[in-house]
């Protein structure tokens, strides 16, 4: 082993990976992207959302035709 290789401290790969994916998490929080789970959450609340906008459509139009 070289002297240079000697001053290195033995960690220095975990250390390296540690302050790599530290980076790497900073940098995807700070790009706004969201998890599986809240997309998943967001698709059954805009469901509801649809199935309950359909019902009151057809409501309307109920009370719409027993208004003429």
């Amino acid at each position: 082993m070289s002297m240079a290789g000697s001053m290195l401290p033995p960690n220095l790969k975990e250390d390296v990976r540690a302050k790599v994916l530290a980076g790497f998490r900073i940098t995807l929080e700070n790009m706004d992207i969201v998890t599986r789970e809240e997309i998943e959450v967001q698709e059954t609340v805009l469901q509801r959302a649809l199935e309950k906008i359909s019902e009151l459509e057809d409501r309307v139009l109920e009370l719409e035709s027993k208004g003429e």
